[in-house]
């Protein structure tokens, strides 16, 4: 749908730039929330949301 406020040949290239900078604020903002939540949810669904839910242990 063309509202005209960019010209046409220009919002492909607008479309891109958009997605490539608000991509990784999404999943940071998911990831933030998923942590927070994550006291509060069942082992086995933080292990499927977020992974192990056991940290991991350097001193082997």
């Amino acid at each position: 749908m063309a509202t005209g406020l960019i010209a046409s040949e220009a919002a492909s290239d607008v479309q891109t730039v958009l997605t490539t900078a608000t991509t990784p604020i999404a999943i940071g903002v998911v990831y933030a929330l998923a942590r927070s939540a994550e006291p509060h949810l069942p082992v086995w669904l933080r292990r499927l949301v977020l992974g192990s839910a056991v940290p991991p242990r350097h001193d082997q």
